[in-house]
């Protein structure tokens, strides 16, 4: 079992997984190393709770003490009947009746919370967008510093990074994230999972298109969760890139060029190589305009040119266009871009 499926079954536990996610989960608890693992995560989690009792009187602090050897006294028994039966150490029921030992923990929990007036509450999220223009600079509240770029979100917990450090990221961002040892950090991005503990490095999962990680410093590591497999792709280090094709299921490393991340953070636009196809998807985000081709062979041809943040969209297409040899028009509004 790699990173990727502690991640997905930790989620699970903490009723985190979105649709996708659950039915990749509940096919991952169909195999034994799943229900393994989901066993060995639900045991950290109940020395946790055992070894770290909240502050309390002493006639809380007996009923406690109580209660966890009670708990003890179930386990152990529950565990002698699983030997007398000579069965598999990992399926469905056991899994059903850790839940109900959980489920007392929780209950112990909550009347210690209820004592000192506090109180448990579903999980929220933090979300940040950038609906167009230049990278945006955010701080997250572990002091990682985020550039969002044009089209894109992140969303992490309210509670982050004290429950740990998990963002889900849709469309593209740098991330220079602080380092943290106990709280590794962990993106998802569509069907890419990358994880760190401190590096930098950017991310580009536009929904639809090849998706890109490239580092500038440190290590990290990406894996592909799709359907019920979970396949390490690459542990990249700086100046290191992997490209996925999401349709083949392909990877690719390669160098990556560093100092162009630099001037994307700036604000600049940098085409390298690229088929006119991409590089108006990526207008369309910079500038908010709709591009539509008027011959479809003018999409295959290849460009290259770095722009300013605070060049207009009329100086771009004018000197792209002198490269790859095509003209345009721009409607009245700004709105619409023809390009023939």
């Amino acid at each position: 079992m790699g990173k990727a499926d502690s991640y997905l079954l930790q989620k699970f536990l903490e009723g985190r997984c979105t649709t996708e996610e659950l039915r990749q989960a509940k096919l991952l608890l169909d195999t034994g190393e799943g229900r393994a693992l989901l066993d060995a995560l639900m045991r950290r989690r109940e020395m946790m709770v055992w070894d770290n009792p909240p502050e309390e009187s002493a006639a809380m602090q007996q009923l406690w003490s109580q209660k966890q050897q009670e708990m003890q006294q179930r386990i152990a028994a529950y565990e002698a009947s699983m030997a007398a039966e000579k069965k598999p150490a990992i399926h469905w029921r056991k899994v059903l009746r850790y839940a109900a030992i959980w489920t007392g923990l929780i209950m112990l929990s909550g009347l210690a919370l209820w004592k000192f007036g506090k109180s448990r509450r579903p999980v929220h999220y933090v979300e940040m967008t950038n609906a167009k223009g230049a990278p945006r600079r955010h701080v997250l509240p572990d002091s990682t510093v985020v550039y969002l770029a044009a089209g894109s979100s992140v969303k992490y917990p309210d509670s982050y990074p004290q429950t740990g450090r998990d963002i889900e990221l849709s469309g593209e961002a740098f991330f220079d994230v602080a380092p943290d040892d106990i709280h590794p950090f962990t993106i998802r991005s569509g069907v890419l999972l990358t994880r760190v503990l401190g590096t930098a490095f950017r991310i580009t999962a536009y929904e639809g298109q090849i998706q890109e990680v490239v580092v500038t410093t440190g290590k990290v590591s990406i894996s592909a969760l799709q359907e019920e497999k979970t396949t390490e792709l690459a542990q990249l280090t700086a100046g290191r890139k992997i490209t996925w094709q999401p349709e083949t299921g392909k990877a690719i490393q390669s160098a990556a060029d560093i100092r162009s991340i630099e001037q994307w953070k700036a604000g600049d636009l940098v085409f390298t190589d690229m088929q006119m196809a991409e590089v108006v998807l990526a207008l369309e985000r910079r500038y908010g305009v709709t591009c539509r081709f008027e011959k479809t062979v003018t999409a295959k041809h290849v460009v290259s040119g770095t722009f300013s943040a605070t060049d207009s969209l009329t100086g771009v297409l004018d000197m792209l266009g002198f490269v790859g040899k095509f003209s345009y028009h721009l409607s009245a509004d700004g709105k619409t871009c023809i390009i023939k």
